[in-house]
């Protein structure tokens, strides 16, 4: 993941107009996202506390917001 995560950021410096190069980084760290959540819940540690749990949801939420007020097309 780390590999991936180096190249999707380094095309995002280089192509920083890309909405698709934005979309697909954003799939590929909420896909990561989920992929940590199956596997905390296949080795039993999916007892997280109900704070933990919103931090959690509002992971995918922080990240876009992050991520759209960088987009140089966006105009709001």
């Amino acid at each position: 993941m780390a590999a991936a995560r180096s190249l999707m950021q380094q095309g995002l410096r280089m192509c920083k107009a890309d909405e698709d190069m934005w979309l697909q980084y954003y799939t590929l760290e909420l896909l990561y996202a989920l992929k940590l959540r199956v596997r905390r819940k296949v080795l039993g540690l999916d007892d997280l506390a109900a704070g933990e749990r919103g931090k959690m949801r509002g992971v995918g939420q922080v990240a876009w917001k992050g991520v759209g007020s960088t987009w140089p097309w966006r105009t709001d």
